[in-house]
């Protein structure tokens, strides 16, 4: 990442300076000239945190420059876009983008980072101020440092070559492949890995020293076997080790498959468990008394759509107005150019070309903004109003089910109706009627 120039406006001892940079960078001054203060408007600029600050408790207010309301600062960054962070009211614009957490969100797309990683690359107290894990894994990071064992091997090749060790290359990659952990690829876990395994390897080796010598201890061997080397106990040490973990690795896949079984059969207990309890509530409503077999339209629910098509609408309204404004804000200042748009025949506008063109692309920034505003609030609009009309569909076919049950009782006074055009889940239970045949339940659906 490359600041091509750094811009500060009441930011801590520096009321106006405007710093153009180059990759390496020396600032030379007295004691509390505002050296320091150029680091910690980097930090500020580019993460809205101050280590500084932060860590003595008082906040980012205390960056202020005694005596100003406000403060502003703007990094120029090479190939990414500009950087403006303001204090009083705050707000962060990155790029074009003008909501702050968006606006930070894209710096650190841009950037390839995060907060931590570029607090620690702007302030070296906050880099101590990590743990031993986290300062290896930002590193790793910043340096990119990336291998595989392939790599590895190489490079411990050239350095047996040019040592003059050459002919104990292969058992030097005999020895380093095992420690190299399988199926990872750079990072620091991989000296985590190798540091583990060289742990593991100290202690077993101890471990089976110790047992080496209990053996001779016992069994004393006074003429050794002259054609036993250590590289063969050792290799016969490596297959007795891979047998053991290909035997755990055995064992636990086992418990995996045994532990998932008895998950299995648990959720199936559940599930028979369930069903028994619905067969058995579905056998209790066959005796049940008839519930009540229209489904009435909640009042409450038809006032609540009403009125959230009335506030969707009025919102609507207020924010066409809100955009109506802007842009025509925003079209008399294009048109002014370098007069007052108030009066562009009598007075010369007293800002710069620069603070011109910010003010017309915050203004063109917020108009969008409003625009796509009225838009959602459009569709919202759209989504209560297609609501409203559900609800009022819903109220008009109950209303319709419950004349045609009366028409139905006033023919048939011995037997309950059986609606096939009403709204809800509609149930008719058996009762004798007059003359007729039994009647048998019915259920109808919407």
């Amino acid at each position: 990442m490359k600041i091509n120039r750094l811009y500060l406006q009441n930011f801590r001892s520096h009321r106006e300076s405007d710093i153009s940079l180059d990759r390496v960078n020396f600032f030379l001054g007295k004691n509390n000239a505002g050296k320091t203060s150029l680091l910690a408007a980097l930090e500020w600029g580019l993460t809205g945190r101050c280590y500084w600050t932060d860590k003595a408790g008082r906040g980012a207010g205390d960056l202020i420059k005694t005596g100003a309301k406000s403060a502003t600062v703007l990094a120029d960054l090479a190939g990414a876009g500009l950087a403006v962070r303001t204090m009083n009211p705050n707000g962060f614009t990155f790029d074009g983008e003008t909501a702050a957490q968006a606006a930070q969100a894209k710096l650190y797309a841009a950037l390839q980072t995060n907060e931590g990683d570029l607090q620690a690359a702007l302030n070296v107290s906050a880099f101590l101020a990590m743990s031993p894990s986290e300062q290896k894994t930002y590193l790793f990071n910043v340096l990119d440092l990336r291998w595989d064992i392939d790599i590895v091997l190489a490079a411990l090749r050239e350095w047996a070559n040019r040592s003059g060790h050459g002919e104990k290359i292969e058992r030097l990659e005999h020895l380093v492949r095992p420690l190299y952990p399988p199926k990872v690829q750079a990072g620091p876990e991989v000296l985590d890995a190798i540091e583990k395994k060289l742990r593991d390897l100290r202690r077993d080796t101890k471990r089976d020293l110790q047992r080496i010598r209990a053996a001779q201890e016992e069994n004393p061997v006074s003429n050794p076997a002259p054609d036993v080397t250590l590289e063969e106990v050792l290799a016969q040490l490596a297959e007795l080790r891979a047998e053991r973990d290909n035997i755990l690795t055995m064992l636990a896949d086992r418990k995996r498959s045994e532990d998932r079984r008895k998950t299995l059969q648990a959720n199936y207990e559940a599930v028979r468990g369930r069903l028994s309890q619905i067969t058995d509530a579905l056998a209790g409503l066959a005796g049940q008394a008839p519930v009540k077999p229209f489904a009435v339209p909640d009042r409450a629910v038809l006032d609540g759509a009403a009125a959230l098509v009335a506030k969707r609408q009025a919102g609507v309204v207020s924010l066409e107005a809100e955009w109506r404004t802007l842009k025509a804000a925003l079209d008399a200042l294009s048109k002014a150019g370098s007069r007052c748009p108030l009066a562009p025949d009598h007075i010369t506008c007293a800002m710069t070309t620069a603070k011109r063109i910010k003010l017309l692309e915050d203004l063109a920034a917020q108009a969008d903004a409003k625009a796509a505003a009225v838009e959602q609030a459009r569709l919202e609009l759209d989504q209560a109003r297609r609501e409203n009309e559900r609800q009022k569909t819903f109220a008009e076919q109950a209303r319709q089910a419950e004349r045609a049950a009366q028409e139905a009782n006033a023919k048939k006074p011995g037997c309950r109706p059986r609606l096939a055009n009403c709204p809800g889940r509609l149930t008719t239970w058996p009762r004798s009627c007059k003359n007729t045949k039994p009647c048998r339940p019915r259920i109808y659906h919407l």
